[in-house]
């Protein structure tokens, strides 16, 4: 792919077939307009974001590092639409510098080159390593947003999974920070659990080996309670422990749902702690 001048590519075109019709038919939403010219007796495919209207690099644009959340989603929804068409996804350049957004910066624009065929989890793995150095991390949600989509993009490579498995993330992130950062503390021996609960899911409670907050203590259940996180709400429910388990002396009924709020006294069975919302 060669940059002839500020918003214009053009690749060597080796022949015309199904996909370069359609990139010429400029049927296909999504992507750069593109057109068919002769230099030095050689046919070149070329991509020109700057007809029929004007497109801004994506690159230029300081709010892609403070909110990377709101242009990874808009990049998948042009890959979508690229893929809708029976165009390979694993010919888009999803390089930085090749994505462009329309003036309302709500949609963007690729490039498809039918004569390149990059896995589409190496673009996309190289573009969140970019993001990764270049975004503003001190946003704790960026860090977030970006681990988990790097680790979902390492984890797979078969693009059209991983298609599906970044989309199916995007639409349940919220753009915000989804988790909440917890501590139960230990009123007689001071031992402290941390634990980071994203938005929809719960941590178990218990004296059961597989408990993702372990307490120890005959009298508590193996399986006896759970934390979750419902919108940024931090809630615990019992989950028909022998003993019972209590907020502030309140005994919860089985699979009832408490809210909790700072400084709460939660009680399994005998073994009572603090409740301590660290982001609260």
């Amino acid at each position: 792919m060669e940059l002839v001048e500020e918003r214009l590519f053009r690749t060597e075109l080796e022949e015309d077939n199904y996909e370069v019709k359609l990139l010429l038919s400029g049927c296909v939403p999504g992507l750069i307009h593109s057109y068919i010219r002769m230099s030095d007796q050689k046919k070149y495919l070329y991509y020109d974001a700057r007809e029929p209207i004007i497109l801004y690099p994506i690159k230029d644009d300081e709010l892609i590092f403070k909110n990377p959340f709101k242009y990874f989603k808009i990049l998948l929804e042009a890959v979508i639409r690229v893929r809708d068409y029976l165009l390979d996804i694993d010919k888009l350049w999803i390089d930085i510098n090749c994505i462009y957004l329309n003036k309302s910066r709500d949609k963007a624009f690729l490039i498809y080159s039918p004569k390149v065929n990059t896995p589409f989890f190496d673009e996309i793995r190289s573009l969140v390593e970019e993001l990764i150095e270049k975004c503003d991390l001190k946003i704790g949600k960026n860090a977030l947003f970006l681990n988990r989509i790097y680790e979902i993009v390492c984890n797979n490579k078969d693009s059209k999974v991983l298609l599906k498995e970044l989309w199916e993330y995007i639409n349940e992130y919220d753009g915000t920070d989804n988790y909440v950062r917890i501590k139960l503390r230990n009123k007689n021996n001071y031992k402290i659990f941390m634990a980071d609960i994203y938005s929809g899911k719960s941590v178990s409670i218990g004296r059961q080996e597989g408990a993702e907050i372990r307490i120890g203590g005959s009298t508590v259940s193996r399986v006896h309670a759970k934390l979750s996180n419902v919108k940024s709400e931090l809630y615990i429910t019992d989950m028909f422990s022998t003993n019972g388990t209590y907020v502030n002396s309140h005994r919860l009924k089985p699979e009832e749902a408490e809210k909790l709020n700072d400084k709460d006294v939660i009680r399994f069975a005998d073994e009572e702690y603090s409740f301590i919302n660290v982001d609260g």
